[in-house]
């Protein structure tokens, strides 16, 4: 029972951070990490906690800086969520995103957690434990973003894109399954990872398999990767259960071991679009994200380029209206820009005021599409597509200078 409680805390601690993944391989050394740009002391953040916390995280995108990880925890600021800004690099941020901590640790409270062998005042001192260990770790890395050496961060996800993705494995039966074979009658592939052990992959499976329907009408389909911790063979059952629950007909298969480009993802799920050769179309969505998936799909039909379906940068917002934000490379606002924000009917249209601001009003709560309709005289013109949360939002654009 408590190992059961510590893997779903060490889960929510995993988010307290905007670092990617402190590496449990190098316990003692300076790792660099390319997505933020700066070198880590890991074996100084790790001799604070007394506790032995893993220290692990996805990390934010380069390509989206002003989101953080507000978008991926679906999370908004006052909540109890605290974001601090703790280094810029060009016209790119670093933000400290910090969870409430007693929401957290509110897990040791449950009374199914106390039992003959697990006292209250065992919870309690475990609590505290943790508690002290939580605010040294945040301390300690606090410090270590704050007074870094920066250089500009790369994400991998941008290298991705053209790559073609290969592989052979075995299905759930042990039958061998080869990439090529599950590609080549699809003109368009969405790949999705997954595991039996993660709730949000799950669900999202019933509305896959009724997406799976629609897209083969397309000549496009479905294809699942499931990444287990276990041995497949202690978990199949399981695993032949949860789609059998949601209705799954698409193929599925193992996760393979030692890919260069699968192995580069640690949240789930995780979904990439890939041709019939298996090049790699979009950026890859991280997170259960059904609402995207088939616009995606149709874009990618339509010859759209990867930045149009995947453009991203909105963060929630409590104004009780959607917001847009334009900047220039440098983070400064961007005045009278023109921003175009759709549904599936209308368009509304207004100019960034001098804060590099543009304000939409509308009872109605869900994913918009906005555009750059015309960028000001000095700067080039975005034809990306940008889409809010299916709430109110901020939406933030970085403009570039003319040469």
């Amino acid at each position: 029972m408590l190992k059961k409680l510590l893997s779903i805390l060490l889960a929510a601690i995993m988010l307290l951070t905007c670092i990617p993944a402190l590496a449990e391989e190098n316990p003692t050394d300076t790792v660099f990490f390319e997505k933020l740009g700066v070198t880590l002391d890991l074996a100084a953040i790790r001799e604070k906690c007394t506790n032995s916390i893993r220290l692990e995280s996805d990390g934010v995108l380069s390509h989206d800086p002003y989101a953080a990880m507000i978008d991926a925890l679906g999370l908004k600021v006052g909540n109890g969520v605290e974001v601090s800004e703790v280094a810029t690099k060009d016209s790119w941020r670093c933000y400290f995103v910090k969870l409430p901590v007693d929401d957290l640790l509110a897990l040791y409270d449950d009374p199914e957690l106390i039992d003959g062998e697990y006292t209250e005042e065992m919870a309690r001192a475990d609590q505290e434990a943790v508690r002290t260990d939580v605010e040294l770790i945040q301390s300690a890395l606090m410090q270590q973003l704050q007074t870094g050496e920066w250089v500009e961060p790369v994400d991998p996800s941008d290298r991705l894109i053209g790559q073609t993705l290969e592989f052979e494995t075995i299905d759930l039966d042990g039958n061998p399954v080869k990439s090529a074979d599950l590609f080549k009658d699809n003109r368009i592939t969405m790949v999705n990872v997954w595991g039996s052990w993660c709730v949000n992959c799950i669900n999202e499976m019933a509305e896959l398999a009724q997406l799976h329907h629609r897209l083969q009408e397309k000549g496009c389909g479905i294809v699942g990767l499931e990444f287990e911790q276990k041995p497949i063979e202690s978990v199949a059952d399981t695993a032949r259960a949860v789609m059998t629950a949601n209705g799954t007909t698409y193929p599925n298969a193992i996760k393979p071991k030692g890919n260069p480009i699968l192995d580069q993802f640690s949240s789930y799920p995780t979904t990439l679009f890939v041709d019939s050769e298996g090049r790699i179309l979009t950026y890859p969505i991280i997170g259960a994200a059904v609402a995207k998936y088939e616009p995606t799909v149709e874009a990618l039909l339509a010859g759209e380029s990867a930045d149009v379906v995947t453009g991203t940068g909105a963060v929630a917002n409590g104004d009780n209206k959607y917001c847009v934000y334009v900047y220039d490379p440098d983070g400064n606002p961007v005045e009278g820009v023109f921003i175009q924000f759709c549904d599936d009917t209308t368009c509304a249209f207004q100019p960034t005021d001098a804060n590099g601001r543009a304000e939409f009003s509308t009872d109605v709560e869900k994913a918009y599409e906005v555009h750059v309709l015309q960028a000001p005289e000095g700067y080039r013109q975005d034809e990306r597509a940008y889409e809010t949360l299916d709430s109110y939002s901020d939406v933030n654009i970085f403009l570039e200078k003319a040469e």
